[in-house]
């Protein structure tokens, strides 16, 4: 089997959904960031591919993750929370410590 030219991390990864959908694009997850242990497992179990290397998983938060080590990296990905933003909560955007906007931000511009 042929391992994908292109790389990916996953940001707020949860379970991968992103890294499978990237996956049948033709780019392969070199790591991902996910803090909750239970989506991070189920990451671990689904992602990658058959044939492909598996990608590193942080478990851990964002904020303490230094992107110099994915440098090179095709593309970031990634489904920062949205509960500072929705119409259903409090919208308490910026001053929600769940906006994860600035975290995915700094890792774009590493």
């Amino acid at each position: 089997m042929s391992v994908s030219p292109f790389t990916t991390i996953d940001l707020f990864a949860g379970a991968g959904g992103l890294s499978l959908g990237f996956g049948r694009a033709g780019f392969a997850p070199a790591a991902a960031v996910e803090l909750d242990a239970d989506a991070a497992a189920t990451y671990r179990a689904t992602v990658p591919r058959p044939g492909e290397a598996p990608a590193t998983v942080l478990e851990r938060d964002i904020c303490e993750v230094d992107f110099a080590a994915f440098r090179g990296v095709d593309a970031v990905v990634g489904g920062p929370p949205c509960q500072p933003w929705s119409l259903g909560g409090l919208r308490r955007g910026h001053a929600d410590p769940r906006d994860g906007i600035p975290q995915f931000a700094r890792a774009v511009t590493w």
